[in-house]
C-alpha cells in the first residue's frame, strides 16, 4: 500500500511517500514508527482512501493511507 506523509511529517521524514505493508492501522502505526522514529508518540490524523480512520481498521492492503500531523487555522 502507499503511505503518505504530510507537512511537518514529510520534512522529517525526507520522503513524501513509502510502501508498506499492514494488516490494520495499528500494525501500519507501529511499522512506521520503526522506520521514522518520530512518528512513535505522534498524534496524527490517519486517513484510508481519503477517508478519516476510525479505530483499528483492516487493511486489504491496496489502500492509500495518509498521515497526517495535527493541523490548526481559521
Amino acid at each position: 500500500m502507499k503511505v503518505f506523509l504530510f507537512g511537518s511529517y514529510k520534512q522529517k521524514a525526507g520522503t513524501g511517500e513509502v510502501e508498506m505493508q499492514a494488516v490494520d492501522v495499528e500494525d501500519l502505526k507501529q511499522k512506521m514508527a520503526v522506520c521514522f522514529p518520530f512518528l512513535a508518540n505522534a498524534k496524527c490524523a490517519i486517513s484510508i482512501n481519503c477517508r478519516v480512520a476510525e479505530g483499528n481498521e483492516t487493511l486489504v492492503g491496496n489502500e492509500e493511507i495518509a498521515f497526517m500531523p495535527p493541523y490548526s487555522g481559521g
